[in-house]
């Protein structure tokens, strides 16, 4: 059986059926709510962000100087690969969208 239309219930509780000639319309609906409170809350954590390292980042010297960073520096040459770093901050990105996860923005 030919997938030809979907069902929805709206805020009032009334059964929305769209059709497939509608999905362009949906697809704007979707993108005007749904990517513009993606796109504010991405603001607002660089607004965030920002701050903190504008007002606190002399605090931060210590990041990419761990232990397990490497550096490699010569007369013509410097290689500096920070994995110790590269790790703290995957574990804290993880850490956050679980948090985000477990409270369903």
């Amino acid at each position: 059986m030919p997938l030809t239309g979907w069902e929805q219930v709206d805020w009032v509780g009334e059964k929305l059926t769209y059709s497939a000639t509608d999905s362009p319309k949906l697809i704007n609906l979707y993108m005007d709510t749904q990517v513009g409170k993606y796109l504010i809350l991405i603001g607002a954590a660089i607004l965030v962000l920002g701050i903190i390292i504008y007002f606190f980042g002399g605090n931060f010297k210590w990041l990419g100087h761990l232990p397990g960073d490497i550096r490699i520096e010569l007369e013509n040459f410097r290689f500096y690969f920070p994995i110790t770093t590269l790790l703290l901050i995957n574990l804290l990105i993880f850490l956050i969208f679980r948090i985000w996860k477990w409270l369903n923005f």
